[in-house]
């Protein structure tokens, strides 16, 4: 009968949380609020928790599974809504022990491996409570910060939930500041930084990952230098749109931020300097030059000279090696020659090279467009 009577408690239980998250959407009701209160939610979320947990354990279906979602996220409502603009709330709350308890319940909720819609509001809710307890308190921040990073943003920003992905960013911007800016430097913990960049180029409105790039990674060339190493052609293209967004609104920036975009500028020429000789380097070698050849490797870096969005300076790059590759080569220039002839070369790419087929005598010459010197 005990079991019969604990099976029921969830429910019977979530019209008055409900009751009291609406409540709390006002000012009045939030600011008497009495510690009593929460602690009744505190337990409530430790109760629920606890029996997610045991059906975990014992391998069986919780029964009430729904309704147990149900009373998770109305609880987290509850609580989100009591730390909006309330200083008193959020130090009560933090000192009951709830930022923990929430840390705790989106692991477990997370391990549940299903995908229906009551857990991933479960999940939105527990993570907007967290960023409505951090706002403006610097206290819950940290606590925030020692109970949750970095598993817990390795958990969420990766999600295929947009809302999850988004509030997961608001709790992250808001905890940040230049000395955990640093933490990111860490192997363990760069990913977290790689996971917002990319939420970004996915998700072109997240306010959240752009304010965390901007506003934090990008003020540290440490941090941009690490981060620059890991990422794809595509996704470092997306991380100088956002050096160029931040360093065009000039309001924005100070001058000692400037000096530190200089700095990300002078690592940058270095990178496409490096790039740039490494391919010359490697076309103007004469060995290089019929090794090229014999792999077929011409017409893939012919592919290469049309415009790519993603991929900006790819086609300057296979311009530049081209013309090495075919300089005092009568072999590759014919090669192109005869690419030309089946349709397979790019003239307008040839032309952006300098460089023109002429037919003479049955035959098909490459040559320059360039008029000699007298």
């Amino acid at each position: 009968m005990a079991a019969a009577a604990a099976e029921a408690l969830p429910a019977a239980r979530l019209e008055s949380v409900r009751a009291l998250s609406g409540l709390f959407r006002e000012a009045q009701p939030r600011e008497t609020a009495e510690e009593s209160v929460f602690q009744d939610v505190l337990e409530i979320l430790t109760s629920t928790s606890s029996a997610i947990e045991q059906s975990c354990k014992d391998s069986c279906g919780l029964a009430d599974l729904d309704t147990c979602l149900l009373l998770i996220a109305e609880c987290f409502r509850c609580l989100r809504n009591a730390c909006v603009e309330c200083a008193k709330n959020q130090h009560v709350l933090r000192n009951l022990g709830l930022i923990s308890t929430s840390v705790h319940l989106i692991k477990l909720l997370h391990g549940i491996q299903i995908k229906e819609e009551l857990l991933l509001t479960a999940l939105r809710c527990s993570l907007q409570f967290l960023g409505n307890i951090a706002a403006g308190n610097g206290d819950s921040q940290n606590s925030i910060w020692k109970c949750a990073f970095p598993d817990l943003f390795l958990t969420c920003l990766p999600y295929s939930d947009e809302k999850i992905v988004s509030y997961c960013c608001m709790v992250l911007f808001t905890c940040l500041n230049s000395e955990r800016v640093r933490e990111l430097l860490d192997p363990g913990n760069l990913p977290v930084a790689l996971h917002v960049l990319r939420v970004y180029k996915e998700q072109l409105d997240s306010e959240w990952s752009f304010l965390i790039v901007t506003e934090h990674l990008l003020k540290c060339p440490e941090l941009v230098k690490a981060l620059y190493a890991k990422l794809s052609n595509q996704e470092r293209v997306t991380l100088l749109e956002l050096m160029m967004v931040k360093v065009s609104d000039k309001n924005s920036v100070s001058s000692e931020e400037m000096n530190v975009f200089v700095r990300h500028a002078g690592f940058l020429a270095d990178c496409f300097q490096e790039k740039c000789g490494a391919v010359l380097k490697l076309t103007a070698a004469a060995a290089a030059e019929d090794e090229v050849y014999d792999l077929d490797g011409i017409s893939l870096i012919l592919d290469n000279c049309s415009i790519d969005d993603n991929n900006p300076f790819v086609s300057q790059w296979a311009v530049y090696a081209i013309r090495n590759l075919t300089e005092q080569n009568e072999q590759n220039q014919a090669l192109i020659a005869q690419m030309e002839r089946k349709g397979l070369a790019d003239s307008s790419a040839l032309q952006s090279m300098g460089l023109e087929i002429q037919q003479r005598d049955g035959k098909l010459i490459l040559q320059s467009t360039r008029k000699k010197p007298s």
